[in-house]
């Protein structure tokens, strides 16, 4: 039986995004796998993965606000600003305060900022991803984007390591944060340890092991609201990929049930509601 669902994983240090999907698609003996948003390999914490059916819902998780715990060295750097690659030392001008770090961090690293993403990176620069043309030593420029820091709490300071809890927009690079902060203090600085404890309202704590019984139904990842379908006929068109007529005014995206399963994903406007994204099988009906 092909299992669906979501699985909340605690993605160890060194694995890539895609080392753990590998490993879920041979514990479900599926191809179809795909996770809500990548780790970086040094980077540990909540991965939500999708399994079989679930897949289809990727596009409908909500991801616009990631919590990480970051720990950061100072007067320090590496060309990935992390510990994948070689540590240069690069001293701060002088040793700042605790208060000193909390100022900057408040008056340039919270609310609305621009950023540039790492050299090593996924961005894409004339179709090529920014990483491979670094590690061709190529010429490039990576422009800077818009991003949100919507809270940034200092856990420990104690030079040249400082913890922080922060709370960014999807996108974010907390990497380009570790070097931001300290070019403010004239030096250098890396991220060498981070840890994803949140996604939305989804948490780190509630993350399992990779078993079947561990399998979350959609409603617990994917927050939209519900239709509920009880006339077999609208349900057989529903699944058939035809509109229906329903009686609801609401304007929307929308999860749809009969009266026990996800039949799908569906958008109701102007009393019609016209399915977008099946997740039952119709011939299992």
């Amino acid at each position: 039986m092909n299992h669906s669902g979501f699985l909340l994983i605690d993605k160890p240090r060194d694995w890539t995004s895609a080392d753990v999907c590998r490993k879920v698609k041979k514990i479900f003996n599926t191809k179809k796998v795909g996770h809500t948003g990548t780790l970086d390999p040094f980077a540990t914490g909540l991965l939500i993965v999708a399994v079989n059916r679930a897949t289809r819902l990727i596009p409908y998780t909500k991801k616009s606000r990631k919590t990480y715990i970051a720990v950061f060295e100072l007067g320090k750097t590496s060309p990935t600003l992390d510990p994948e690659s070689d540590t240069i030392e690069k001293p701060l001008e002088k040793i700042p305060s605790a208060e000193e770090v909390k100022n900057v961090l408040e008056k340039h690293f919270v609310g609305n900022i621009t950023q540039i993403p790492p050299n090593f990176s996924a961005v894409k620069i004339n179709g090529k991803r920014a990483y491979d043309l670094a590690r061709k030593s190529e010429t490039f420029e990576i422009k800077p984007r818009e991003t949100e820091v919507f809270s940034a709490e200092i856990l420990a300071y104690n030079f040249p390591i400082l913890e922080l809890k922060i709370t960014v927009a999807a996108g974010f690079y907390v990497r380009s944060l570790a070097r931001d902060l300290a070019k403010k203090f004239r030096g250098g600085g890396m991220c060498v340890s981070l840890k994803r404890i949140a996604i939305e309202d989804t948490t780190l704590e509630n993350a399992a092991e990779i078993s079947v019984e561990n399998l979350l139904p959609a409603e617990k990842i994917i927050h939209l609201e519900k239709i509920k379908l009880d006339n077999v006929a609208d349900i057989k068109r529903f699944l058939c990929g035809n509109k229906i007529r329903i009686d609801k005014e609401e304007v929307g995206t929308f999860l749809v049930y009969d009266s026990v399963e996800l039949l799908g994903v569906g958008i109701a406007e102007n009393g019609v509601l016209r399915p977008k994204t099946m997740y039952k099988i119709f011939q299992k009906l």
